[in-house]
């Protein structure tokens, strides 16, 4: 039972939905780098991983981690993968907080640091698995690329239509997987052999 999942999943459904409403909790813990380093409120890495922005953006968000987060925890334990997933989600902040921490208007919000590094881990896991870009299925190591690749132009050029996205938390998150994926479990490597070598 993919427990630390589902947790995950109901709190973010539930902070979420009381944030919709809730002004003042928004305010709160909001991802807001300029207020964190002014005021030291470092609890916003974590607490602004728990808010979202509408519906939409809930539901797209536990959708992915609801579909890689259950394959994740059933690998490295429970524990394990909380702890993965908390990891995933400070880091992801580290390189917005460093770009932004001078401009006082800037705040985001959304689990979708964590949810990369959760991503990206499976891509290491299952390869060849096919995962949907826009309703197309490709396989998993292909989104991987694609995925960090726009990220990271996104995060230094502005792609129209894309503006009200972290790519830089999608950035960091997704490197993060990949780097602590090994730590984790070791016995990746041999799965990467076990996958080349017939």
């Amino acid at each position: 039972m993919p427990y630390i999942t589902y947790n995950l999943l109901f709190l973010n459904v539930v902070i979420s939905i009381i944030g919709f409403t809730n002004p003042q909790l928004f305010d709160k813990w909001s991802f807001r780098p300029f207020v964190m380093n002014d005021k030291s409120q470092y609890h916003r890495f974590i607490t602004s991983g728990f808010l979202h922005g509408g519906p939409m953006h809930l539901l797209f968000n536990m959708i992915s981690l609801w579909s890689f987060g259950t394959y994740l925890e059933a690998i490295f334990g429970h524990f394990e993968f909380l702890a993965f997933y908390m990891i995933c989600l400070i880091v992801s902040g580290l390189y917005p907080f460093k770009k932004y921490k001078l401009t006082p208007n800037y705040s985001a919000i959304g689990a979708s640091g964590a949810v990369s590094g959760v991503i990206l881990a499976f891509c290491l896991f299952q390869p060849m698995s096919q995962i949907l870009l826009f309703f197309i299925p490709i396989p998993a190591f292909l989104f991987a690329i694609l995925y960090i690749g726009f990220s990271f132009y996104a995060a230094k050029n502005p792609v129209q239509g894309f503006e009200n996205i972290g790519h830089e938390a999608h950035l960091a998150g997704a490197i993060c997987g990949i780097i602590l994926t090994p730590f984790f479990f070791p016995q990746i490597f041999l799965h990467w052999q076990a996958l080349l070598l017939p």
